[in-house]
């Protein structure tokens, strides 16, 4: 009895690291961002994102037909913005690594970022939990900086690029 409920104990906990070997474990972090770094003379790094600014309708109008005949028809339509940050980072508060979790020290990295560079940097400041970088490019960065503080610049007001009611005709079809 003791050898069969041993058994049994060793047979599952094999199946639990097979099914977590896989992939199909879930990740238990953000997902990492993109951005383009590349450290200066100073040995600052230079961190440029794209990040969210909004997303607003927009009104268009189509034509369609429809029995013979042609009828326009207004659809909203989504429109999303986004926005660059810049941010300057002290290279002793960064941590970077390999897409295999090598650490890189402040040597490699200068090298590996003379000029800008595409890297994936960690959403909450740890490091990136390896489920994301199943479908990363082999000998891309990862770099793990503070949580930004710093807020984007507003959207401008401007008639052309966000209009105040919030909508814009625009005939599509004609």
């Amino acid at each position: 009895m003791k050898r069969t409920l041993l058994g049994v104990l060793v047979l599952a906990a094999c199946v639990a690291c097979l099914a977590a070997e896989d992939g199909s474990k879930l990740p238990s972090s953000p997902a990492p961002n993109h951005a383009t770094a590349r450290i200066n003379k100073d040995g600052s790094l230079v961190l440029r994102e794209a990040v969210l600014q909004t997303t607003y309708q927009i009104k268009e109008q189509t034509l369609e037909s429809k029995d013979g005949g042609t009828f326009t028809r207004r659809v909203r339509v989504p429109v999303t913005v986004m926005r660059e940050m810049t941010r300057s980072i002290q290279a002793k508060d960064i941590q970077a690594f390999t897409t295999e979790g090598k650490k890189l020290d402040a040597r490699d990295l200068a090298n590996f970022l003379k000029k800008d560079t595409p890297v994936l940097v960690s959403a909450d400041g740890k490091k990136v939990d390896p489920y994301y970088l199943q479908v990363i490019k082999e000998g891309t960065i990862i770099l793990v900086v503070p949580i930004a503080r710093a807020t984007p610049r507003p959207l401008p007001r401007d008639k052309d690029f966000f209009p105040k009611d919030g909508f814009k005709e625009k005939a599509k079809g004609s």
